[in-house]
C-alpha cells in the first residue's frame, strides 16, 4: 500500500487516546519535520483517495447503475412503488455521480490548502453520497473512513463525540466487509486492520465487552490465517 502513514497514523493516534500519556519532545525541529511529513503524506492520500471518484469511466458507471437497478427491483417489489419513483431514483442514479466528481475536486481544494474543518463537515455530512458512487468498493471506503478518522481526531476539541463517531465509521466498514467476504474461504485484506483500529477505539472508551468481542475475532482470524 502506497499511503502506509495515513493508515498508522490511526493506529497511533486511537492507541495514544487509550493511553492518555503524553511524551516530551527534546528536539524541536524533528518534532517539525514530522509533522509536516505527516501532513503531506496526508494530503497525497487524500488526493489519491477522491481522484478515484473524478471522471470515472462510462463501463464502471454502468456496471454500478445495473446494480442499482436489481436493488430498485427489490424495493419496488416490496413497496409497490411506480414507475415514477423508480425513475427519480434512476436520475438520482447518475446526478450522485456528477456530483460526487465536482465535490471531490472540492475536497482536493480543501485538503491542499489545509481547510480541513470544512473537509470534515462536507465529508462527514456527503459520506453517504461518496460511498453510493460506483467505484466505492470496500477499499476505497476504508480509505475514506482513514481520512474522515485523522480529521476527526485532529479537530477533537470540536467533537466531544469523536471517538464514538469513529466507532460507527469503522463498524459500518466492518459490515461491508463481512458482507463481501461472506462467499470467500479467506478473510478480506483488510478484515483484520478493521479490528485492530475497532479494538483500540473501543479500549479508548473503555468498552470492555466489545473489546473482549474485538479480540475474540482477531484470535479467530489469526489462528485460521497462521
Amino acid at each position: 500500500m502506497k499511503y502506509l502513514l495515513p493508515i498508522l497514523l490511526v493506529l497511533t493516534l486511537v492507541s495514544v487516546s487509550c493511553s492518555n500519556k503524553q511524551t516530551k519532545q527534546t528536539q524541536v525541529s524533528t518534532e517539525t519535520s514530522l509533522a509536516e511529513d505527516r501532513d503531506k503524506e496526508n494530503k497525497a492520500f487524500r488526493r489519491q483517495t477522491f481522484e478515484k471518484f473524478i471522471n470515472t469511466e462510462d463501463s464502471i458507471i454502468e456496471s454500478g447503475e445495473k446494480a442499482y437497478q436489481v436493488v430498485l427491483d427489490c424495493v419496488e417489489d416490496e413497496n409497490g412503488e411506480g414507475e415514477k419513483e423508480k425513475e427519480k431514483y434512476q436520475v438520482w442514479y447518475r446526478e450522485n455521480v456528477a456530483h460526487i466528481d465536482s465535490l471531490s475536486r472540492y475536497c482536493i481544494e480543501l485538503s491542499d490548502k489545509g481547510n480541513e474543518e470544512e473537509l470534515l463537515k462536507i465529508l462527514a455530512a456527503e459520506l453517504g453520497n461518496f460511498q453510493s458512487h460506483p467505484i466505492a468498493t470496500t477499499y476505497v471506503c476504508f480509505d475514506l473512513n482513514i481520512i474522515l478518522t485523522n480529521l476527526y481526531f485532529s479537530q477533537a476539541d470540536q467533537y466531544p463525540d469523536y471517538l464514538q463517531k469513529c466507532i460507527d465509521l469503522w463498524e459500518l466498514n466492518r459490515v461491508q466487509i463481512n458482507a463481501v467476504q461472506a462467499g470467500w474461504q479467506e478473510y478480506h485484506p483488510q478484515y483484520m486492520e478493521v479490528l485492530k483500529i475497532l479494538l483500540h477505539l473501543y479500549e479508548s472508551v473503555n468498552n470492555s465487552q466489545k473489546v473482549a468481542e474485538i479480540q475474540g475475532l482477531i484470535n479467530e482470524a489469526t489462528a485460521q490465517i497462521e
